[in-house]
C-alpha cells in the first residue's frame, strides 16, 4: 500500500544504509533553486522510521534524500513523499531495489560510495548464506560479475585515499590509482595537498611521461630477459646512463619488491605468469611507474 501526503522536512531521517554519502554543493545548490521556484516535481519515497519515538522522526527516507537536502536549503517546510506501508515492499531486498535504482547509475554516485554499495549487498548476501554472492548481486543489477569485481576493486586501496574520494575532496576519480601506487612519502605528500584543496594535479605528475616510447635497446630480447634502460644521456653534473638487464624471474623479484606489485596485483592476479609478450607491456608501466615515483 502507497500513499501521498505532504511531510513536513523536520519528522524525515536519512537512511544510515544509503549509498549516497557525498552531495556535490553546487547541483545540489542548482536543485535548491529549482525547487524554491517550482517545488519538488517527483515525490521522495518514505517509509515509517522503525526507531521512531517521542521527539524523533515520524518517517526515514529510502529514496530522495537529495531532493529532501535541497528542499531544506530552499526554506521549504513540506515535501512530497509517498509513504511505503506495505511490508512486503519494506524487506532489506526490496529497499536496496529502491535506493539501487535511486543512485546506483546516477553519473555522479562517486565510485568509492558505489563500490561500498555494491559490497554490502555482497556481505548481506554471504551472510544469509549465498554461497555465490557476487553471482547474485550481478543478477539483480543486470550485470556481468566482472563489472562487479572491477566496481569494487576501488575497496582494495588505502582507506585514506578512498576517503578522498567519498568526502568529495577529490573528484577526479582516475588519479585515485595514480595516487595509490605512488611511494609512501609522495602518497602522503598528495593527500596533505587534497585535503588542503592545494592539489594540482599537472603540476604534481609533471615528471611522468607518458607518451615515451621504448627504444631498440628497451625491448625484450629473445633469450626471455628484459632491459630496464636509462637513455636521456649524459648530461654535466649527472650520472652517465645505465642499463640492467633481467631475466623473467629476476623482474617479477624486483616488481614485488615495489608498490607496483599491489597494483599488478590488482589489474592480473596472474601476471607473473604472463606470457613474454605480455610481460613486455608491464616492462613499459612499470619503468613509467618509476619515472613517476622517482
Amino acid at each position: 500500500m502507497e500513499k501521498l501526503e505532504n511531510i513536513k522536512l523536520d519528522d524525515l531521517i536519512p537512511d544510515p544504509n544509503q549509498p549516497r554519502k557525498d552531495f556535490d554543493e553546487e547541483k545540489l545548490e542548482e536543485l535548491s533553486n529549482s525547487i524554491a521556484a517550482v517545488g519538488v516535481i517527483q515525490p521522495i519515497r518514505v517509509r515509517r522510521n522503525p526507531e521512531a519515538s517521542i521527539g524523533k522522526p515520524a518517517f526515514m527516507i529510502i529514496a530522495g534524500e537529495r531532493r529532501w537536502q535541497a528542499s531544506q536549503k530552499a526554506g521549504k517546510d513540506t515535501i512530497p513523499a509517498v509513504i511505503i506501508e506495505d511490508e512486503n515492499a519494506l524487506t532489506d531486498d526490496a529497499i536496496y531495489a529502491h535506493q539501487l535504482t535511486e543512485n546506483l547509475h546516477r553519473q555522479d554516485l562517486n565510485p568509492v560510495e558505489k563500490a561500498e554499495f555494491i559490497n554490502g549487498r555482497i556481505e548481506y548476501l554471504k551472510e544469509q548464506g549465498v554461497t555465490n554472492a557476487i553471482e547474485q548481486a550481478a543478477q539483480e543489477l543486470g550485470v556481468s560479475p566482472s563489472w562487479v569485481s572491477k566496481n569494487t576493486a576501488i575497496l582494495k586501496y588505502e582507506p585514506e585515499i578512498r576517503a578522498l574520494a567519498r568526502d568529495g575532496k577529490l573528484r577526479d576519480y582516475s588519479l585515485l590509482k595514480k595516487i595509490s601506487g605512488l611511494r609512501s612519502d609522495k602518497k602522503q605528500q598528495a593527500i596533505e595537498l587534497i585535503e588542503s584543496g592545494e592539489f594540482n594535479a599537472k603540476e604534481f605528475f609533471a615528471r611522468k611521461r607518458y607518451d615515451k616510447k621504448p627504444s631498440a635497446k628497451e625491448e625484450q630480447g629473445e633469450g626471455g630477459s628484459v632491459s630496464l634502460a636509462k637513455s636521456e644521456g649524459k648530461e654535466q653534473g649527472k650520472p652517465a646512463p645505465f642499463k640492467l638487464q633481467f631475466g623473467h624471474e629476476e623482474f617479477v623479484k624486483l616488481i614485488d619488491k615495489t608498490g607496483y606489485s599491489s597494483m599488478m596485483d590488482r589489474h592480473d592476479p596472474d601476471w607473473r605468469k604472463a606470457s613474454p609478450a605480455i610481460m613486455k607491456s608491464y616492462v613499459e608501466k612499470f619503468k613509467e611507474w618509476v619515472v613517476e615515483t622517482d
